[in-house]
């Protein structure tokens, strides 16, 4: 029975030693335009002790509202990677842009603070 446990035992080692450069070569990915990313970038072993790379643009398919002085309460959405959705948007390229950034895990409607700071900045600068 414990000659059994060891060859169990030892075939997985040998599974998890033969799959280890597998394991690396999917811990770094390119996005074309955006850049490298790899597993050890967000890694902590208190706080985030299990990493996934970040999944593509095209899957995730980030949207950007835009707000200036033109509409400044009716939003227009930018979808990534979409110049015509910028083209047809009131963005105006001679003003200065301001991004403002929800949290990783949350999304624009949970984020209260967003709203106020856009209607802040409107209110004393002229920007996209």
């Amino acid at each position: 029975m414990n000659a059994k446990k060891i060859s169990v035992f030892s075939l997985f080692l040998v599974v998890i030693i033969h799959c280890l450069p597998a394991c690396d070569a999917l811990k770094t990915i390119t996005y074309q335009g955006i850049g490298t990313f790899t597993d050890n970038d967000f890694y902590d072993s208190k706080w985030r002790p299990f990493v996934d790379i970040p999944e593509s643009p095209e899957k995730i398919d980030p949207n950007y509202v835009l707000y200036n002085r033109k509409n400044q309460y009716d939003p227009q959405t930018l979808k990534f990677n979409d110049t015509q959705s910028l083209r047809h948007s009131h963005f105006d390229p001679k003003l200065e842009t301001k991004i403002i950034v929800h949290g990783f895990i949350d999304g624009p409607l949970i984020n209260c603070f967003m709203y106020p700071m856009k209607e802040k900045f409107l209110a004393i600068h002229d920007v996209n």
